[in-house]
């Protein structure tokens, strides 16, 4: 009679185990070039994930990397898209206008911040203005300069007329209405504070009532409309 074979012992299945994966070594191993990028999960991979300068652009095919796959300023430039704004007050005088005026941010990091404001000068009812401006803010002890404010001395300046990158306005006169707008000359600007850098070019356009050859870009109504680059490090 053929004697029956006990079932192994737990310890007896360990030390089977243990003792195929020490024989079966670089077994284990994955060959070069068995896993591709269909075999790892979305976002599996992380930067953490990666050793500094692992790597290269050697090892990136044509055109894989595009613009679309940069953070914002990833590259130190930074476009402001046009954007079309509507006064955000309106008063008798310019200066209240202006004060009461929203800021609308179009860049912003640590050290700077560029901003417009749109709004409308109606001293005279009949003809009102629509006025667009984009200053900068800077902590105090800032170089800077623009075409348009220098500061008088250098440095930036407290108020906010002298701290002014560019500015345009349309009055409608005798037309139903009217638009200007401006860009490179009289654009430029640049400013720096301890190891922050930043200059660019802003283009800014103001639009009021309905001109007879049309409204354009602009849309209906009273409005400015911003946009530019700027380069920050």
């Amino acid at each position: 009679m053929t004697p029956r074979l006990g079932r192994p012992s737990p310890a007896m299945v360990v030390a089977i185990l243990a003792l195929f994966v020490a024989m079966g070594g670089s077994a284990w191993a994955i060959a070069d070039g068995e896993v591709k990028s269909r075999h790892i999960a979305k976002k599996a991979v992380k930067s953490k994930h990666i050793a500094p300068k692992a790597v290269k652009s050697k090892q990136l095919a044509p055109k894989a990397v595009t613009s679309k796959h940069l953070a914002p300023g990833a590259t130190g430039l930074h476009q402001i898209p046009l954007r079309r704004l509507a006064p955000s007050a309106t008063n008798v005088s310019e200066a209240a206008a202006r004060a009461a005026a929203k800021p609308v941010v179009l860049f912003k990091n640590s050290t700077f911040t560029v901003y417009a404001k749109c709004y409308v000068e109606n001293s005279e009812p009949a003809n009102p203005g629509v006025h667009a401006e984009v200053f900068l803010q800077a902590p105090s002890g800032t170089v800077f300069d623009s075409d348009e404010r220098d500061s008088g001395n250098g440095f930036i300046a407290a108020a906010e007329t002298e701290r002014k990158l560019a500015d345009v306005y349309s009055y409608a006169g005798v037309d139903p209405g009217t638009l200007n707008i401006i860009s490179e000359d009289g654009t430029q600007f640049w400013a720096a504070h301890g190891s922050s850098v930043i200059l660019g070019d802003v283009i800014l356009g103001t639009k009021v009532g309905s001109p007879t050859a049309g409204n354009g870009v602009f849309g209906p109504g009273n409005r400015c409309l911003v946009g530019g680059q700027v380069r920050a490090g």
